[in-house]
């Protein structure tokens, strides 16, 4: 079986143009690129050979899944309203060899019953 991550986004609130969309690299590579590793003039470099990110207009109860390999931003919130999404993560044990920042990260789910 091969490692597989995904990682999940289900619109809470509407996302718009103006409230911080999520932004997609349509043209990313097909290899681990690690932005946060980098300074922001690398990062910017990176960027530009990825072409102008696409913004992505969802509703509430949209559901965004996304590989491994899409490089994806958020855009600024210039409105007063909130973009609120649930972001999960899933990872085949072993997959993911760094260690993500948030909070509950990396806990394993047994998704059936050892009994």
């Amino acid at each position: 079986m091969g490692k597989v991550v995904l990682q999940s986004l289900i619109a809470i609130d509407p996302m718009t143009k103006n409230n911080g969309p999520i932004e997609i690299f349509e043209s990313s590579p097909k290899y681990d690129i690690f932005l946060d590793k980098m300074t922001p003039e690398e990062k910017l470099e990176t960027l530009k050979q990825f072409g102008e990110p696409r913004s992505l207009i969802l509703n509430p109860g949209d559901l965004l899944l996304m590989g491994p390999y899409l490089i994806h931003q958020s855009g600024a919130n210039d409105s007063n309203q909130s973009r609120i999404l649930f972001i999960n993560g899933f990872a085949f044990p072993g997959a993911n060899k760094e260690k993500y920042p948030g909070n509950g990260s990396a806990e394993k789910i047994e998704l059936v019953s050892k009994k």
